[in-house]
């Protein structure tokens, strides 16, 4: 049994982080027996420490940042967080299942990289209008947390944002284009099938997949924001919801 740790919401999708949501549906797509255990975003640090979880990242000035996706896999007693490494070590411990953290016929970290920052700056601006909606189905002190984060990016107060429809507007126009950008990928992909790549799925398919995964799970199927952003691209981004619904499944 692996546990997987992210942090809990009241968000319509309870799990948040575009990162959990790659190891989730990694997990998912491998078939592997998992449960997610769920921590308050205020105490990830404090949490990992106690579970004896390794930092995500140490600095140079030797200290240490934990964040979320972290694992625990109690058939091999491994202890991993951050999602790169969590991928790899699934692929290695279990190469009998579909091989996720490379990418056919390149380098693993060519077309990474790329994906990575085309679509984080793709989601920017996505991410600064549903931000409000996290912070209202967050508590006390984990609210607080990310509301700092998003005054402090956006540089105006939650509720100044949400007065000024103009801004929200241009950020919705950003958005389009952006993932308009990003939506190119699979029309340029040298694959023929269903995936970036073709007709098997690869890490870019977990990379954009997680990253609708986590705006459906923050605002809900049912949702307008929803409704608008999957009309985009000629609905391009409905029709990838639709293929990587199947593993998102939270247990």
């Amino acid at each position: 049994m692996i546990t997987l740790y992210d942090f809990d919401t009241r968000l319509p999708g309870r799990g948040l982080s575009r990162y959990t949501w790659r190891v989730r549906l990694a997990l998912n797509i491998k078939g592997l027996e998992h449960k997610t255990e769920w921590l308050q975003y205020s105490e990830i640090e404090q949490r990992l420490k106690e579970l004896d979880i390794p930092p995500s990242e140490v600095a140079t000035d030797g200290s240490a940042r934990y964040t979320i996706p972290a694992i625990y896999d109690a058939s091999t007693n491994a202890k991993i967080s951050d999602s790169t490494k969590i991928l790899k070590y699934l692929d290695e411990a279990y190469p009998e299942t579909p091989q996720l953290g490379a990418i056919p016929g390149l380098p693993a970290g060519v077309l990474l990289a790329a994906f990575e920052q085309g679509f984080q700056n793709a989601l920017r601006p996505v991410w600064a209008l549903i931000a409000p909606t996290v912070i209202a189905h967050l508590d006390g002190e984990s609210a607080d947390k990310y509301r700092k984060t998003f005054e402090t990016k956006v540089k105006v107060s939650v509720e100044a944002f949400l007065e000024n429809a103009q801004l929200q507007a241009g950020l919705w126009a950003k958005g389009e284009e952006a993932l308009g950008d990003v939506g190119a990928w699979f029309r340029n992909s040298s694959g023929h099938g269903p995936w970036v790549m073709g007709a098997k799925i690869t890490l870019p398919d977990i990379i954009l997949g997680s990253g609708i995964a986590w705006f459906v799970a923050a605002v809900g199927e049912d949702s307008e924001k929803w409704k608008r952003l999957a009309q985009w691209d000629e609905g391009r981004w409905a029709v990838l919801w639709g293929q990587i619904k199947p593993y998102s499944q939270v247990y």
